[in-house]
């Protein structure tokens, strides 16, 4: 039903062509699921509040100890 000559070159040239799209668009899902699992894991993290902790914030004063 569905064969495919690897001896044609517009067969061959069609079948890279199909194998490059699919690895291409297979990228595409993962750097946008990345991006929103990222975004989602930041939005939870502020809503519940593991920010930083009370003592980290004394570390982000750049003035702190240089009296």
């Amino acid at each position: 039903m569905f064969e495919i000559e690897l001896g044609d070159p517009k067969t061959l040239w069609l079948t890279i062509t199909n194998i490059l799209l699919g690895v291409l668009t297979l990228l595409c899902f993962v750097v946008v699921g990345w991006g929103a699992a990222t975004m989602a894991l930041a939005r939870l993290r502020k809503r519940w509040g593991f920010g930083l902790d009370p003592d980290d914030q004394v570390f982000a004063s750049p003035r702190h100890g240089h009296d």
